[in-house]
Order: structure tokens, then C-alpha cells, then sequence
């Protein structure tokens, strides 16, 4: 069982947070010009637009962790701290959509439920996480302490 729920969040590694690492970010956007995915399995391509997303949106809601406005929930989404900031309301609203639809595919593929994949990605997202960032655990806001 423990080497079942590892994969998912091997595969979140990979798929939900490239676009931490300029290099792997760059290439990825130098290969992606427009034309047709190198693979014609719909899954795949869906997979190379959420990781696309996910890498274009990166710098925005790390901007937003890094001011206290967005925070980290233990079911592995993004939510306001304190009040909703309407010139970010579509990005964090777009990030979560995409992270629903991640942790669906993954969990489609791993035979698991989208709950336990959500839940493996918060907790790596925590580990993560910042000094001073905001970590929701059981609907009660902590700041990362060093």
C-alpha cells in the first residue's frame, strides 16, 4: 500500500510544480511552439497544458505565498488567508480548477481516489513551503516557522 500512494505523489512532483526549476521550465516552453503535442494520447496532451498552466502561473501565486494573501490547505489547494484579493481571484480560482483536475487524472491512473492524491500533494506542499508562508491545517491558519 505505502509504495501505491508514493507513486501519485512522485507523479505530482513531476507533473504539478516543473515550473519551479527555470531550466525545466525553458525547455519545456521551447518545445512547445505551438504545434502538435509529440503524442497523440489525449491524457498526455492534457497533462502538457495543466503542467504549461501550472508553470505560467508559478511565479504569481509564489508572489502571493510570499506576501501572506494565499496560503496552502491540508486538502492541497490554495486559499485566502485573511480577504479574497479581487486582482488575483481568477488566478487562484484557475490554480485550484487545474489542481482538481491533476489530482483527478492521477488518481484515475493510479487506481486511487482524488481525496488521498489532493491530500499527498498538501503534504508535500507543506514540506515545501516557505518560512513564513501560511499553512491551513483543520480550517486554522499556521505561519511556517523556520
Amino acid at each position: 500500500m505505502k509504495t501505491k500512494l508514493y507513486i501519485p505523489v512522485t507523479f505530482l512532483s513531476l507533473v504539478c510544480f516543473i515550473g519551479a526549476s527555470p531550466a525545466l521550465g525553458a525547455d519545456h516552453k521551447k518545445a512547445d511552439d505551438g504545434k502538435s503535442s509529440k503524442s497523440d494520447d489525449s491524457g498526455s496532451s492534457k497533462l502538457d497544458q495543466l503542467k504549461k498552466r501550472f508553470q505560467e502561473r508559478y511565479p504569481a501565486i509564489k508572489e502571493l505565498k510570499a506576501r501572506g494573501v494565499v496560503g496552502e490547505t491540508d486538502k492541497g489547494y490554495l486559499e485566502w488567508v485573511e480577504k479574497k484579493e479581487s486582482s488575483s481571484a481568477d488566478l487562484v480560482k484557475e490554480e485550484n480548477d487545474d489542481r482538481t483536475a491533476l489530482y483527478k487524472a492521477v488518481a484515475e491512473k493510479e487506481k486511487t481516489d482524488q481525496d488521498t492524491v489532493a491530500k499527498h500533494n498538501a503534504q508535500r506542499n507543506f514540506d515545501k513551503a516557505k518560512t513564513g508562508e501560511y499553512l491551513q491545517v483543520d480550517g486554522k491558519w499556521h505561519k511556517k516557522e523556520g
